[in-house]
């Protein structure tokens, strides 16, 4: 059987090679990047792309003090708006604010009980965010810094 003019054995093959130069060139970058000897233009090109919304979210919520509370208080169990608002001393309209922002980043999940919500911490998404800081410890070797040309 042909397709696109090659038999299907030949186009398997060429695949697998496409596959191996792919890895090559791949072998070769890390290479370059190690030789410190690229331009300003190659950083522009390799530049990493922003973390997805949910990462981003997260640590935006990790960010303040006052939900950084909600979760310690939530780290033994699950609790309704009245007990957190009694444990941290603020109305239920503030931590109300603070609970959705958690809500948004996923961090943690409620719960509806009749006319009670409570709230539990959503550990997955604490295992995204911990996994996104350990590839900055595993994959991103901290290079020194490449002299500047003083003729600018």
């Amino acid at each position: 059987m042909k397709q696109r003019g090659k038999p299907i054995e030949q186009r398997s093959q060429t695949a697998a090679v496409l596959a191996v130069a792919q890895k090559r060139r791949k072998v070769a970058v890390a290479k370059e990047r190690l030789s410190y000897g690229f331009h300003e233009q190659n950083l522009m090109q390799n530049a990493p792309s922003l973390p997805a919304p949910l990462i981003i979210s997260g640590f935006h919520a990790l960010s303040e003090p006052l939900r950084i509370q909600v979760l310690e208080l939530l780290r033994d169990k699950e609790l309704c708006v009245c007990d957190l608002c009694e444990a941290m001393g603020i109305t239920q309209s503030k931590l109300s604010f603070h609970l959705k922002a958690l809500k948004e980043a996923n961090l943690v999940q409620a719960r509806q009980e009749g006319r009670w919500i409570y709230y539990s911490l959503n550990l997955p998404q604490f295992a995204v965010l911990e996994q996104y800081l350990s590839e900055y410890r595993r994959f991103s070797p901290i290079l020194p810094a490449r002299f500047c040309r003083d003729d600018r």
